[in-house]
């Protein structure tokens, strides 16, 4: 295998294709790669500039609710009928719902930077890693027409260390799930079959630790034809070798996945 080096970088980069090195036969590829200093920079400085946006439209967005909720009061004072108040307070209602959402939203990516930093972590239950990062996603695949079905097991085995990590695996599990039933709808879609697009989700014990399992519809497409690879996603791979390197483990199947986190 060549490895490649080229100014401005920092160790060598083994590359297949660029970026990828097939680690043991059959297995999921081990990403080795070294950044220029070009692309640190510019993903340090993503992190901070995101860091400084999300605290300043936190400041308008209050503004804004704290507006929406002195206008309800004093719409009460107002000579307008009862239909007509309903009629504002309910679309100021709509307001507030919408900037308290965004403001969760902020909160979480807030949250993610934080992590990723000292990363420390601390023993806490997996539904709730899921459900931080799935709430951050879930339009994703509203937005495609998949019908996601979540079920998760009780008293499942605590995660107890390096939760950016098991977060940033959740992610890209997720969004490989989700580039992988919206290429077969693109095939169904060309062959003009309908499709089902659905994702069923389980958060369960494997192997005496807590893991999530995604298995998706195929529909009518043969095996064979499955348009996205694993191997080929490189946030997957990443998540793969980083799971491995913390005693878990990632395992693909043609239209499956499953995560184990380590305790």
């Amino acid at each position: 295998m060549d490895c490649a080096r080229a100014d401005n970088h920092g160790p060598e980069i083994f590359a297949d294709s660029g970026l990828l090195e097939n680690a043991e036969p059959g297995g999921m590829m081990e990403v080795k790669v070294s950044l220029a200093d070009e692309d640190v920079l510019q993903l340090t400085t993503f992190e901070e500039l995101f860091a400084g946006f999300a605290h300043e439209i936190a400041q308008p967005l209050n503004a804004i609710m704290i507006a929406s909720q002195v206008i309800q009061l004093k719409m009460e004072a107002t000579a307008l009928s009862g239909d007509e108040k309903a009629f504002f307070v309910q679309r100021l209602n709509i307001v507030t719902s919408q900037i308290q959402k965004v403001s969760h939203l902020l909160e979480s990516f807030r949250a993610f930077g934080r992590r990723g930093k000292s990363d420390s972590g601390g023993p806490i239950d997996v539904h709730r890693i899921f459900s931080r990062v799935y709430g951050l996603m879930a339009q994703q695949f509203a937005a495609r027409g998949i019908q996601v079905a979540v079920e998760a097991a009780n008293d499942l085995p605590l995660i107890l260390k390096q939760l950016g990590k098991i977060e940033g695996a959740i992610v890209q599990g997720l969004a490989f799930a989700r580039d992988a039933i919206s290429a077969i709808g693109q095939w169904h879609g060309d062959a003009d079959i309908d499709y089902e697009r659905s994702l069923q989700i389980k958060l369960i014990e494997i192997q005496g630790a807590s893991g999530m399992h995604l298995l998706w519809n195929k529909g009518q497409m043969p095996m064979e034809t499955v348009p996205v690879s694993p191997d080929h996603h490189v946030g997957l791979v990443a998540a793969g070798s980083v799971l491995r390197s913390m005693g878990g483990a990632l395992e693909t199947g043609a239209t499956s996945l499953r995560l184990i986190f380590s305790q």
